[in-house]
């Protein structure tokens, strides 16, 4: 809070003794001066969520030019005019498609950038607050350098935002899209007006007036899109300039004269003010266990856009096998072939099934820790000043305690465990059932099939299959996923270790492993699957 308990007493016990709360008032002004300006110039940092919202709108045009096309289809009668219409319908359309899949791949469509940008900005607001609160403060040039000091850590962090794969997504569609669109309007919008122009039918109302439609559709999208998305990226690369503190002087001078007039204000004011400040500080308490819902929100997508970089890199790596794959009426190297594209189709319907499931799960979790109502806003802010008065002494210590509070808390924090716990069993099984089965059996193609071409000539083929399981076992390793591949002779663990039979092999004791069938996974500490072993007996 911005204020101490001897201002308290002051102010209670004696108008006369006001004057000597100048310099902690004074303080308060400037802390809130501070912290105000700091929210102004926050919001005038490089903002990437903008750029969601410039490639959203750009694509709701596209929507609008394609149905358009599609409402006039029938009477664009000029071969020459349809066949430049269907080329650049071809062209938004696929650009549409791109944009929904990039949209569907990384947060079920909305905006995957607002949300960190505001708790970066809330941070840093934070961070500033706690600074300004442990520092003497004695000068105003103190504040100034602090100030400073926090909205470049606040840019900084905004940059580091701006190297992530979802901004760096966005920022290289936005790119493309530009170029595009230019070429769309340069080469094949001029050749559309000619070609509508000089068209035999030119006498069809319908045609010119389907034509007239779209170019005007297709220039404001690209007027529109061009104009922000040049200012977007021409911007992107500029730094967090401060102004000087002489112009920054003149603010916390404002200040002073404020707390000058505070000083001689009646003790009623003096109240408003102390009880206004209670206010802020329930409003702050809702306002925490707020930014820890967004946190633990944030942090669940992240979890399961984790797991989906793993299933996506899996089918890079089969994608590229399939595209390297020999052709050839070779049944094995049919069947190989026909294996690997049934693994990339499995694992692409797998990743968008867990996909819209966690999405739906995390929509739940929304609904169930909704944004308190005014009516619990107003009772919380009664219920503190209550408590300030009733005993300021304690406030600090049973504020954040409070029964509102408290059940507030409790709530989010169980139903953030429980969902933390159903989360992490989906993507356990999805792991445990979807990728580490494809590549547990991949590793089987590897055993059975591809063995028998090493010595043909196929061997290239085989090598290539080789690399893919190094590259498979990489990927896993990269996500702290271990193999467990025990060799011959090494004891059976149960724990590790599934034994599929147990045969008598000369040279080899009861309990010891004769041969390997299937790898097993480690994560850490949890056995995900164990290895199917051969054992002695």
């Amino acid at each position: 809070m911005n204020f101490t308990l001897n201002d308290w007493y002051a102010v209670r016990d004696a108008s006369e003794k006001q004057k000597s709360l100048f310099c902690q008032i004074l303080s308060n002004e400037c802390r809130r001066a501070v912290l105000g300006k700091m929210a102004v110039d926050s919001a005038k940092l490089y903002s990437f969520s903008d750029m969601y919202t410039h490639c959203k709108q750009l694509m709701v045009s596209y929507g609008e030019i394609i149905r358009l096309y599609e409402q006039y289809n029938k009477d664009i009668v000029s071969p020459e005019v349809r066949e430049i219409l269907e080329g650049i319908i071809t062209i938004l359309v696929s650009r549409l498609r791109e944009f929904e899949e990039l949209a569907n791949s990384l947060q079920d469509g909305a905006n995957p950038i607002t949300s960190e940008e505001q708790i970066i900005i809330a941070q840093a607001m934070d961070r500033l607050e706690e600074a300004i609160a442990t520092k003497n403060n004695e000068s105003f040039r103190e504040l100034y350098d602090t100030y400073l000091q926090h909205m470049n850590l606040c840019q900084g962090q905004l940059n580091d935002l701006g190297n992530r794969k979802e901004v760096s997504l966005y920022m290289t569609l936005m790119e493309d899209e530009l170029e595009i669109l230019s070429t769309i309007i340069k080469i094949q919008v001029q050749a559309l007006e000619q070609a509508a122009d000089s068209s035999p039918n030119a006498a069809n109302a319908l045609e010119k007036m389907a034509v007239h439609k779209i170019l005007t559709l297709m220039r404001e999208a690209y007027q529109h899109f061009g104009r922000a998305s040049t200012e977007f990226l021409d911007l992107k690369d500029i730094a967090f300039e401060a102004e000087s503190y002489e112009s920054f002087e003149p603010l916390l001078k404002t200040c002073q004269e404020k707390a000058q007039a505070a000083v001689d204000s009646e003790l009623t004011e003096k109240l408003e003010q102390f009880k206004q400040e209670i206010e802020h500080e329930a409003d702050s308490i809702f306002n925490r266990i707020k930014l820890d819902f967004y946190k633990t929100l944030y942090n669940f997508r992240k979890t399961v856009s984790t797991e989906m970089m793993l299933a996506e890199d899996m089918i890079r790596a089969f994608v590229t096998l399939r595209e390297k794959w020999p052709s050839s009426e070779n049944e094995i190297v049919q069947g190989i072939a026909e294996t690997i594209d049934i693994k990339i189709d499995s694992l692409r319907e797998s990743i968008t099934q867990i996909t819209g499931e966690c999405a739906a799960m995390l929509e739940v979790f929304t609904s169930e820790n909704p944004p308190p109502a005014e009516p619990e806003i107003t009772a919380a802010r009664e219920a503190a000043w209550q408590l300030w008065q009733d005993n300021p002494e304690e406030f600090d210590s049973t504020c954040q305690d409070m029964f509102i509070f408290a059940e507030r808390r409790r709530h989010h924090e169980k139903s953030a465990e429980r969902y933390q716990d159903k989360l992490e069993k989906k993507l356990a099984k999805f792991k445990r059932e979807i990728l580490l089965y494809e590549v547990s059996t991949y590793e089987e193609i590897i055993f059975y099939s591809v063995s028998r071409l090493r010595d043909t000539e196929f061997t290239q083929a085989a090598t290539l299959a080789d690399y893919t399981l190094e590259l498979l076992t990489i990927l896993l390793n990269k996500n702290n996923i271990d193999v467990i591949r025990p060799q011959p002779h090494d004891l059976f663990n149960p724990r590790e270790h599934e034994v599929l039979m147990a045969e008598s092999k000369e040279d080899f004791k009861k309990g010891e492993i004769v041969k390997l069938m299937n790898s097993g996974y480690r994560q850490r500490d949890t056995v995900l699957l164990r290895a199917n072993v051969i054992a002695a007996r």
